[in-house]
């Protein structure tokens, strides 16, 4: 996916790249820094398949140093659950300091307060947090663990709080289902209460 003012902006290496058959600068990286999750959600494999341990942090720290020399401007880490590995703020502040724009997808379960400040002062810059209903019973069920839906809500205030202190842009995903369907129309009015600033339907 490229932004059409970076490339108009390198329209040499864009044309080279076409004609040669060879990639174009990766302006926008997606890093999943693991398989695991903490939730057992119904439309998802992660926590169903056993899986090799994640890559070493120290490897991530060398690929996004390799990225930013290669004019990369934004990576989003996602996983399973990227929060899950502790060293997560330690890998958004390296890449912000080398001038990215770095984003995180999470289902907002493990933010507290500690970790919500600490991602907004290390750089994060748009965070999605996964919920998929209004309605208590109706998210935690499709989440699989009692508990889920309170504690999504809250990282969304959570990051609210301190978006003040960076430019975070905080948007909802929701997955569209024949569970949550009909209780959507509550959402919207939810998620402009806790401070969402976005709502993505995925289908």
């Amino acid at each position: 996916m490229y932004a059409l003012e970076e490339i108009t902006s390198n329209l040499d290496e864009f044309k080279r790249a076409v004609v040669n058959a060879r990639p174009f600068i990766p302006l926008y990286v997606k890093i999943k820094l693991n398989y695991a999750c903490n939730l057992r959600c119904e439309m998802c494999k992660h926590w169903r398949v056993v899986r090799e341990d994640p890559l070493p942090m120290a490897y991530f720290h060398t690929l996004i140093d390799d990225l930013a020399q290669m004019g990369c401007r934004k990576i989003h880490l996602s996983g399973g659950e990227p929060l899950l590995r502790s060293e997560t703020p330690e890998l958004v502040a390296h890449a912000s300091q080398l001038g990215l724009r770095v984003t995180l997808t999470t289902n907002g379960t493990l933010v507290d307060k500690a970790l919500a400040k600490e991602l907004v002062q290390a750089g994060l810059r748009g965070v999605s947090v996964s919920i998929d209903s209004p309605v208590r019973k109706v998210h935690d069920h499709i989440r699989g663990v009692d508990g889920a839906w309170k504690k999504s809500l809250r990282a969304v205030q959570l990051f609210r709080r301190y978006a003040h202190k960076g430019k975070l842009t905080i948007r909802v995903n929701t997955v569209v289902s024949r569970l949550n369907y009909a209780s959507l129309v509550g959402l919207p009015d939810l998620l402009k209460q806790v401070g969402a600033d976005a709502l993505h339907l995925i289908a």
